[in-house]
């Protein structure tokens, strides 16, 4: 036979593709996010605060899973792409609150926000992050690398819509 074929030749061709594959999926995911912001936020201007904290927050989560020693693997892509959906609750569920809040100033609508989203949004990341803390018992380093984003991504969700987002909306 001329031409060769194996098993292996699939796992170069992922790692080939990976990144670029990683940028489409992000940006897709991104615009789909932009789109049905636009159609689900009361206010036409929730966009102009998600979609910067969105993109800020992602690009944080991807230096943070370098720095810990996370590489781009499948594991971390399919991590990732889901963490897209996870880090726009975080933040949708601040903004909407905020808009839909019938106090006049910004300060107070920032403090209802608080008052009334900021428990529920703490206690969705903490469920969340419980519900992974057993991977981190495993062996594999497949298993410690979905910790690794799973924490990252948690923590760092948690601190931009209850930190960041409530800051920037009060000013």
């Amino acid at each position: 036979p001329f031409f060769t074929h194996g098993e292996i030749y699939y796992v170069w061709e992922f790692y080939d593709v990976i990144v670029d594959e990683l940028i489409l999926t992000t940006l897709s995911a991104m615009i789909a996010v932009s789109i049905m912001v636009l159609f689900i936020v009361p206010h036409w201007s929730a966009i102009l605060y998600v979609l910067p904290t969105l993109m800020m927050l992602y690009i944080e989560l991807i230096g943070t899973l370098q720095f810990v020693g996370v590489r781009i693997n499948g594991v971390s892509y399919v991590a990732l792409v889901i963490s897209i959906g996870l880090m726009v609750d975080f933040i949708l569920h601040m903004l909407v609150k905020y808009h839909e809040s019938t106090r006049m100033t910004r300060e107070d609508k920032v403090k209802d926000s608080l008052q009334t989203m900021g428990t529920s949004i703490l206690l969705g990341g903490m469920s969340t992050f419980i519900a992974t803390v057993p991977v981190l018992f495993a062996s594999s380093r497949l298993f410690k690398d979905i910790f690794d984003s799973f924490f990252s991504l948690i923590t760092l969700s948690i601190l931009h819509g209850l930190v960041f987002l409530p800051v920037v909306l009060s000013t």
